[in-house]
């Protein structure tokens, strides 16, 4: 069984070393489906997942890492039994339906989003109209300084 300390620390140098926010609710899931390994075993997964893994660790593969460990400390594997899969599969489901619910919770806090409608069509003619006058004002400036409009051939 690991003990408390050294699971938060290594829970901790995980999230560290991947960048990885860790819940309260993620937490009890790993503490659930890896409380069967040592201490030992467990610092020697963090270990290794953290020197070779991309990605923050689903808690299948630090029990992987863990029975390697176990094997190269000569230590007791934890046991592998049809309903200890099915405990960590339903304390994983548990811990993810308590963090979809916080979220459902907090979404409903929040304000509507705001309807964005197309601006109405007097606006658009009047805002080409403007940019039909604009083109011409710019036009008449270049004209006085005898320069060439843009996309005209050659200057005078």
């Amino acid at each position: 069984m690991i003990d408390d300390q050294v699971f938060r620390v290594g829970l901790h140098a995980l999230a560290v070393a991947f960048n990885r926010e860790m819940s309260e609710d993620l937490r009890d899931v790993y503490r659930e489906a890896l409380g069967g390994m040592s201490n030992d075993q467990f610092r020697g997964a963090v270990r290794e997942v953290i020197l070779a893994e991309r990605f923050f660790p689903p808690p299948a593969l630090l029990l992987g890492y863990g029975r390697e460990v176990a094997r190269s400390l000569a230590l007791p594997e934890p046991p592998r039994t049809e309903e200890d899969r099915e405990a960590g599969r339903l304390a994983a489901r548990a811990g993810l339906e308590a963090v979809k619910a916080r979220y459902q919770e907090a979404a409903a806090k929040l304000p509507p989003a705001p309807i964005v409608t197309p601006p109405p069509p007097e606006l658009v003619v009047a805002s080409d109209e403007r940019m039909d006058e604009l083109q011409r004002q710019k036009a008449a400036i270049l004209a006085e300084k005898n320069v060439a409009p843009e996309g005209a051939e050659g200057t005078r």
